[in-house]
């Protein structure tokens, strides 16, 4: 038998968030990366308003910019300014970034110029207190009537919310009459 070797020597080494995060921002080309999210942002002003309204930005692979066209005919238009759009991006980023102009249709994916929706990451509401006395009405209202259905139902949101939040009620409670 002999030695596993590892797939890569990133699975050997874990690290933190913090960690990685730290060597990310240490890389050299960072400022490219801030350029490159700026010229995303400011898209309809490196264009020019006539290309602008056809090449819809949709990010880029090492050295090539990925941009989108909503039909052929914007496709066709964007293949014929290739050089155009590479010298404007160029310009803005300072440098040769891009060597490559990539067009292709968007088939619906939205461009890197757009916002993006703000997720919101909303609480739950804190759970009711459960009442007292809740349970107390079990077996004295008819079970077929609406009020009884209803207020079997509300027993079922407290125990399933008791369930969630791992309440333990004494089982007498539920078998008053």
């Amino acid at each position: 038998m002999g030695k596993i070797e590892p797939r890569s020597m990133r699975a050997l080494r874990v690290q933190s968030t913090g960690e990685a995060l730290a060597s990310f921002l240490l890389k050299e080309d960072r400022e490219a990366l801030v350029r490159l999210a700026a010229m995303w942002e400011c898209w309809s002003m490196v264009m020019g308003p006539e290309l602008a309204s056809l090449a819809i930005p949709l990010g880029h692979r090492r050295t090539t910019l990925i941009v989108g066209g909503e039909d052929a005919m914007a496709v066709q238009e964007l293949a014929m300014q290739k050089s155009e759009i590479l010298e404007r991006v160029n310009i803005f980023m300072d440098g040769q970034f891009f060597t490559k102009v990539q067009v292709e249709q968007t088939m619906g994916r939205l461009g890197l110029d757009r916002p993006r929706p703000v997720v919101s990451l909303k609480m739950p509401p804190p759970p009711l207190p459960r009442p007292a006395n809740l349970g107390r009405l079990v077996g004295v209202l008819d079970p077929q009537s609406a009020v009884g259905q209803c207020y079997m139902a509300y027993l079922a949101y407290f125990d399933r919310q008791d369930t969630r939040h791992g309440a333990v009620h004494a089982p007498e409670a539920f078998h008053k009459g």
